[in-house]
This record gives structure tokens, C-alpha cells and sequence, in this order.
């Protein structure tokens, strides 16, 4: 791949296959490359603009649905590859993030940002072709981490050092919609149903062992983490009703939020009852929209972006939210 093999950080080669090699940027090597999977498509006309703002709102759901992304940076979960992202355990969910997911997310805002702050006349692929040209054909070498964020602000003409602080080597909440602006778009949420009101939420990911419903993650600050149930435990009934792999989440489900459900379960032999009292479901029904009043910048952006022509007409929706 041309953003790995030829284009590397100094980690990653030449190799030596009896050890592993660990490298701060596979959040750039791994997450631009998921990145431009999708740019590609787009630019060569096989991706909707509309699917690729899905894509987007999708990125934001994973962040936000995923514990991991408060707790361990972009960076360190590129270095800890070798120890946690090709080791997952029940609890990896809680602690970690994709540099792949999150890497492409941080591809986007400084795209986005490069576009803004030169007028719309430099992008991400100005970057990435500079960054090909002086470390693989006139250096003919791997790159560092300090030379990657200062080809990076180079590229976009200011210093980005909080950016790199917060979202790189920190786990700031991202404001992502101070960077969709630039292209006149915005995330948003969307109202629940009312059905989706109803919903008991648990915060447990059950699989299927010989039929039987066995928790394989707890959702850190989930109800079923305030509950203490643990990884591993075998539920066997709730509310004195037997339940199976196949019917617990629609059972746990039809009972509403703020209602206690007694599990019995099985921790290690030991059966124990536990109270659960049930949450509200989380939304992470994001969307992104183009704003109502874009500047003149606002529109070049997108349309260099998105490869279309800018639409005068918006439709929000009496059920859309502005996600700050």
C-alpha cells in the first residue's frame, strides 16, 4: 500500500520478522488508508455524497458508543497494537479505540481544516502528496512523528499543537461539528421514537454458549455495570422466567426504562440473584445535514469535498437536534 510500503512512519521497516515493531502512527499508517477507501470511492463517483455523510455520522456514533475512546489516546492505541488491539479481551471495549475508526476520523478534521484555513486551495491529498515527495523520493525515508504534525502544519499555514494535544495524544471529546462547518454541514441528532422511549437499556453484549446467554462485555457506567454484573456470568432467568441467548434482549427490552429486573445468574458455579434496574437507551442516531446559510467558503468547500454541486434546499425536520 502506498501509504505504508512507500510512505512509512520510522517503526514500520525495514523489518525484523522475530519481534514487534511499535509505532505511535498507525492512527496516520492504518486510519488515513480507511480513510481514503472511502475518498476514493467517492471522487471516482461509486459513493454518494449522501453516503459518505452517513459515513461520517457513523464515525461519530462508534466514538461515542465506545468507552475505550475516553480512556486510552489515538497514539497509544496505534503503539499497543501488539497488546491490545490483536489481543482483545471482554473489557477492550472499555479501554481502547481502532486506530483504523479513529484514524480516519482525525483524517477528516484535518482535511477539513487544511481546506478551511488556505481558502479551499490545499486538502488532505496536497498533504499526503508532499509528505510522498521529500520522505520517499528525495529522502528516501520513514518519517517521525514531530515531522508528520509539522508537515501538517505547514500544509495548513497554522500551529496545530492543541489539535495534536487534544484529539492525538489526548481523549478531548472531538467538536465536530467547529470542523463540518468549514464544508457547511453539521451533525446532528435525531428525536427518539417513541417506541425507542420505551426500551429498557442494559448496557450488556450476550453471546450464545450451548444456547445459553452469556455476558461478553459490560459497558463501563452502563446500568448493568452499576448493577455488578460481570463478564463471563451465565444469566439464567429474570424475573423467575428461564431465558435463553435468543430471547433476552427482546424480554429485557419490552420492560421500560427505570424498571428493576431480578437476574438470576451464575457467576462461577454460585447462583445469585441481582437486581437490574433498567436505563434509557443511549441515542447515537447522528446524521449530518448542510447548514441553512453557508458562506461562499462554506459552499466551495463542500463542493470541492463531495464532488457535488452545492443544494439550496434544506429539510432539518421538526425531530432534528443540533449536536454541539
Amino acid at each position: 500500500n502506498w501509504n505504508v510500503k512507500r510512505l512509512r512512519p520510522k517503526a514500520l521497516g525495514p523489518f525484523d520478522y522475530d519481534r514487534e515493531d511499535y509505532s505511535w502512527l498507525l492512527w496516520v499508517a492504518e486510519g488515513f488508508t480507511t480513510y481514503y477507501g472511502g475518498r476514493a470511492l467517492l471522487q471516482a463517483g461509486f459513493r454518494t455524497p449522501k453516503s459518505a455523510m452517513n459515513g461520517i455520522a457513523g464515525n461519530a456514533r462508534y466514538l461515542v458508543s465506545t468507552p475505550g475512546n475516553r480512556v486510552e489516546p489515538v497514539d497509544e492505541a496505534s503503539f499497543d497494537a501488539w497488546i491490545k488491539y490483536y489481543r482483545p479481551n471482554e473489557n477492550s471495549i472499555n479501554t481502547t479505540i481502532s486506530y483504523y475508526s479513529k484514524g480516519a476520523v482525525i483524517a477528516t478534521l484535518l482535511d477539513l481544516t487544511i481546506r478551511h484555513e488556505t481558502q479551499n486551495r490545499k486538502s488532505l491529498d496536497d498533504l499526503m502528496r508532499s509528505l510522498y515527495q521529500t520522505y520517499y523520493k528525495r529522502l528516501n525515508r520513514w518519517y517521525t512523528e514531530k515531522e508528520f504534525e509539522a508537515a501538517c502544519e505547514k500544509m495548513a499555514g497554522i500551529s496545530l499543537k492543541p489539535f495534536f494535544r487534544r484529539y492525538v495524544s489526548g481523549t478531548d471529546s472531538i467538536d465536530a461539528n467547529h470542523y463540518l462547518n468549514y464544508a457547511g454541514i453539521e451533525l446532528y441528532k435525531k428525536d427518539f421514537t417513541h417506541e425507542d422511549s420505551l426500551k429498557g437499556y442494559t448496557g450488556l453484549r450476550i453471546v450464545s454458549k450451548n444456547g445459553n446467554a452469556v455476558v461478553k462485555t459490560v459497558l463501563f457506567g452502563s446500568p448493568a455495570f452499576r448493577a455488578g454484573i460481570y463478564t463471563a456470568d451465565e444469566i439464567l432467568a429474570a424475573d423467575d422466567f428461564r431465558i435463553s441467548a435468543g430471547d433476552i434482549a427482546g424480554r429485557l427490552q419490552e420492560k421500560q426504562p427505570g424498571k428493576t429486573v431480578r437476574l438470576l445468574i451464575s457467576r462461577r458455579g454460585i447462583i445469585q440473584e441481582i437486581p437490574l434496574t433498567l436505563g434509557l437507551m443511549p441515542n447515537t442516531k447522528f446524521a449530518v445535514r448542510r447548514i441553512k446559510k453557508p458562506t461562499a467558503l462554506q459552499k466551495k468547500i463542500f463542493e470541492s469535498y463531495f464532488h457535488t454541486k452545492w443544494e439550496e434546499k434544506v429539510n432539518p425536520g421538526a425531530d432534528e437536534k443540533k449536536c454541539l
